[in-house]
């Protein structure tokens, strides 16, 4: 317990008071969901699970019932109605830290950093720690306390103070990590079953595999089954902490360690891991450091790293103060494919900030607490961009409280349109498909011809359709634009080309009367018409030829033009009539027509 503590206090010591800006997203809100006050519950070091049954399960590390003031484990309903489920006093456990998990029984287990059946003094920060077993009504079991000090091996041959969260396998052991004791003194890594039974799987303090020492961290399951953990540098190692895998058979494997600068006087990719890492479909691991960090000493508040699957070291990000510092929970993947954490202070006090990152580095706060907070568990993502966490501190009665996070996600929108290239009043689809990472946007689709609004039309399950015949001939730079809703970003596709030609046309003629005398009127009745798949009404001008000679010529008016002649010679006249187009319809000429005149 007392090394997180310190780790916190000697970067403070560190710290460049500055005043915070504050950086919100523009589309975030926050909200408190449970107040500890009121209740025994203070200072929640962990953060909090859903349950099956919907409703928020966490612990605190302190209480407010003398004389142990051990912790509680709570529960915040649907409704946000807050109940502690159980306080702890000392011999069934004390100080519980991790997070929560929920077993395939329903129940929830969890662990306490201190105390339990064990313990050799009446005194809470003695006792080798328990793991426990709780129902969602309450109903409370310690299933498993750490061994007491052996004197015949001189160890705590189980370890002892398990800090961290425990890890669920589907073969139904529960896997975590104790921050002190086992054969080297440097803590454990163990596996338990729901029953209590529990197997040291290592022991740390390896010298030869600079393995760590002292993890404050629990395990995290990785997409390959297997356990993923971090753990402190042990004295005189050469490195400022260590990252590393175990398999279910307790194969130990040290992935990378976080080095110290040979040039700088830092820890240039951080320093003092902890939080549980998390490891992406890839095999990349995440994770924080809560000191450290390249640049001058008095900045060295921690960072982010990530170390790839082939062992590559990089870093996401080093706190400054005035975007946050202390970092001391594990990183949390949002929906959206980003990670999301908090950091326990900043370059002022303790209130903290709530940040998202880019698996590739950009970084964003998302909101900076305005009193001495210390959000210090990890995040989770209750539904697609609702974060919910915990503080150790503030709220009523300063005891701290639970609070959520709404990001609105970010999405993507694509345009498809057909058909592509069209003809004039030809029916064009416009289709717009907004997508996120998680989640299916709702709201309106803009769709627009340059800076033209062509339209918008409603999302349904992520598709947008608008239908058009009226885009003029030429060539058109067309975009889809989501607007946004509660939960997901706008975003806009990119333009699409689409090439528009003039509509062909069929032009016909029809007299009367046909036949007709010599000298007689005859109205001949020209008609212009679009071919499919084109459409519309053609305007422009018609000629009546014979031969090469024009008899007489009209503007059409809604596709049809009359022109009146009288033939002064008898017998078969055959004329044609010529349309010459316009901007939207290209030019045609009609069969040769016949027209009897009788002499």
């Amino acid at each position: 317990m007392g090394i997180r503590r310190m780790l916190f206090a000697v970067c403070q010591l560190s710290v460049v008071l500055a005043l915070l800006p504050v950086q919100l997203s523009a589309q975030t809100s926050y909200d408190v969901v449970a107040d500890f006050n009121g209740s025994v519950a203070t200072q929640a070091w962990g953060g909090v699970i859903k349950g099956s049954d919907g409703a928020l399960y966490g612990t605190t590390a302190a209480s407010d019932t003398p004389p142990w003031g051990c912790g509680t484990v709570y529960r915040v309903a649907p409704d946000g109605t807050f109940t502690v489920l159980h306080e702890f006093v000392h011999t069934d456990g004390c100080f519980p830290v991790g997070e929560l998990v929920e077993g395939p029984d329903g129940n929830f287990y969890g662990t306490t950093s201190a105390g339990g059946p064990n313990s050799d003094l009446p005194n809470a920060n003695r006792g080798t720690g328990t793991i426990f077993r709780i129902s969602p009504s309450g109903d409370f079991v310690t299933t498993h306390a750490f061994a007491p000090f052996d004197q015949n091996t001189s160890t705590f041959p189980e370890g002892m103070y398990p800090f961290g969260t425990m890890a669920l396998r589907t073969d139904g052991y529960l896997y975590g990590t104790a921050n002190y004791g086992g054969a080297r003194g440097c803590g454990t890594v163990f596996k338990v079953s729901l029953a209590g039974l529990l197997t040291v799987l290592h022991s740390f303090g390896e010298s030869s595999t600079a393995d760590g020492c002292d993890p404050n961290s629990g395990l995290s399951l990785g997409p390959d089954g297997n356990l993923y953990g971090t753990a402190l540098a042990d004295e005189g190692s050469g490195h400022a902490g260590s990252i590393y895998r175990v398999t279910p058979a307790g194969s130990f494997t040290v992935l990378g360690n976080l080095p110290v600068g040979t040039v700088c006087q830092c820890a240039p990719f951080g320093a003092g891991p902890l939080g549980e890492p998390v490891v992406d479909a890839n095999g990349n691991v995440y994770g924080v450091a809560q000191t450290g960090g390249p640049g001058e000493v008095s900045t060295q508040l921690g960072t982010l790293w990530k170390l790839s699957a082939t062992g590559e070291l990089s870093l996401l990000h080093a706190f400054t103060g005035s975007d946050g510092a202390n970092p001391s929970a594990g990183l949390t993947f949002g929906a959206d494919g980003n990670l999301y954490g908090t950091t326990y202070g900043n370059s002022v006090d303790t209130s903290g900030t709530v940040f998202r990152v880019t698996p590739t580095g950009t970084f964003a706060n998302l909101h900076v607490f305005d009193e001495a907070a210390g959000p210090d568990g990890r995040l989770l993502e209750k539904s697609a961009g609702v974060f919910i966490g915990t503080t150790q501190g503030g709220g009523a009665g300063g005891k701290g409280f639970v609070f959520a996070i709404s990001v609105a996600l970010p999405t993507t929108t694509s345009l498809g349109i057909s058909p592509n290239p069209s003809t004039f009043g030809q029916l064009v689809t416009f289709t717009a498909h907004v997508t996120a990472g998680q989640g299916t946007p709702s709201g309106l689709v803009e769709f627009r011809d340059g800076t033209q609004s062509l339209g918008t039309a409603p999302l349904g399950a992520g598709t947008a359709t608008l239908q058009t015949s009226a885009l003029l001939p030429g060539v058109h730079s067309l975009t889809a634009s989501y607007g946004g809703d509660t939960t997901f970003t706008q975003s806009a596709s990119s333009a699409v080309s689409l090439s528009v030609t003039r509509a062909q046309t069929t032009t016909g003629i029809t007299s009367a009367p046909n036949p007709s005398a010599k000298r007689q009127t005859a109205i001949f009745t020209v008609r212009v018409s679009p071919q499919s798949p084109g459409g519309g009404t053609p305007t422009g001008q018609v000629r009546l030829m014979s031969g090469k000679k024009t008899l007489g010529s009209a503007s059409l008016v809604s596709g049809t033009a009359t022109i009146a002649i009288k033939f002064t010679q008898g017998g078969q006249q055959v004329v044609t009539a010529a349309y010459g187009g316009d901007t939207r319809f290209l030019a045609s000429t009609s069969a040769p027509y016949t027209q009897v005149v009788n002499r």
